[in-house]
């Protein structure tokens, strides 16, 4: 069998955790052959702990030297955009990590550029395709907990405060919504749709990025879902779905691989599961792009560039009501 080839744009955590999770593929041989990173000791590092045959510090010149089957942009969200677009015109696949870009007009033409090259492009919002999470969304079409009445969601860290880290300078997209926010976002998303009414609070912090960030996103049914991130605690990592019939919680951490899901019904029943897979799970995502390359499907019907566009859209409004601004990047 052919190893797949990949190439990885950006050498951080969440690339160490990508590069791991391939083994617990199956059926499929996956390669990493090529680091693209912008500090050459961060790049070679990389390259060394994973045995990794090529380095390079540009997007075009990874283009130039590597025949690829596709790309994982894993770099800070600010830089996307420009990483995604040159790939995607050289009609080489693409998964980006989330948020897929910086904001919507970004997305749409990202969006675009994968249309007009007839070339396959995902946000890498990898919890969207763990057993957990796929559980929870059986369990909602089921009616199980009957029609749902709100959610409640965090994404939270204490992350300690260092001006110039990706977490706090604007110039790496620093700020609680874009990192941890997308997240309860989702999940309301992909339960309830977009949002008629959202109202939303931040706490903007000495580098002009939100600490902290909280909002209502409201429905016409009268359903809501409140939602918050944060860089400066540390809150039990869980969501809670409340309906009907009863209550979901996914238990910490919900976005990973949560202790458990328990469901509390309202007339004194409840049901467990936990759930259980190797590695941290991005495999999952991986899988899926697999089946949607073999399929020749420009996006995913899990994850379509129609929810990434709405997604970013919701972020966006919820960054106007909040003065949250990257100025170098729009």
């Amino acid at each position: 069998m052919n190893k797949i080839k990949w190439a990885i744009v950006g050498p951080g955590a969440i690339a160490k955790e990508f590069t791991k999770d391939l083994d617990y593929l199956a059926g499929e041989e996956h390669e990493i052959t090529a680091i693209v990173g912008h500090r050459k000791e961060s790049a070679h590092a990389f390259r060394n702990e994973f045995n990794i045959k090529s380095v390079y510090f540009s997007v075009s010149d990874l283009i130039k030297s590597e025949q690829l089957n596709a790309v994982y942009i894993a770099s800070p969200h600010p830089f996307h955009h420009d990483a995604c677009l040159e790939l995607l015109e050289a009609k080489i696949p693409v998964l980006c990590e989330k948020p897929l870009a910086i904001n919507g007009k970004q997305v749409k033409s990202l969006i675009d550029c994968a249309k007009r090259n007839n070339v396959f492009l995902m946000e890498g919002i990898w919890t969207r395709f763990l057993p957990s999470f796929g559980k929870v969304v059986d369990l909602i079409k089921s009616d199980t907990i009957g029609q749902i009445d709100s959610i409640e969601a965090s994404m939270t860290y204490l992350a300690p405060y260092d001006a110039k880290s990706r977490y706090f300078d604007p110039l790496l997209g620093g700020g609680s919504l874009l990192d941890l926010g997308i997240y309860p976002v989702f999940l309301s998303y992909v339960l309830l749709g977009k949002p008629s009414n959202i109202q939303a609070f931040a706490n903007l912090g000495p580098t002009n990025v939100d600490h902290s960030c909280t909002a209502i996103l409201s429905y016409p049914n009268g359903t809501y879902s409140s939602i918050e991130s944060s860089l400066t605690k540390q809150s039990p990592l869980e969501a809670t779905i409340f309906g009907k019939k009863g209550i979901i919680q996914i238990q910490p951490p919900w976005t990973e691989k949560p202790e458990q899901i328990k469901v509390s019904l309202y007339d004194g029943s409840s049901i467990l599961y936990k759930p259980e897979w190797k590695g941290k799970g991005l495999h999952f995502e991986v899988a899926e792009i697999m089946k949607c390359l073999e399929d020749k499907k420009l996006e995913s019907d899990l994850l379509p560039h129609s929810a990434s566009l709405e997604i970013i859209q919701i972020l966006d409004e919820i960054r106007s009501q909040t003065n949250i601004r990257y100025p170098h990047y729009e």
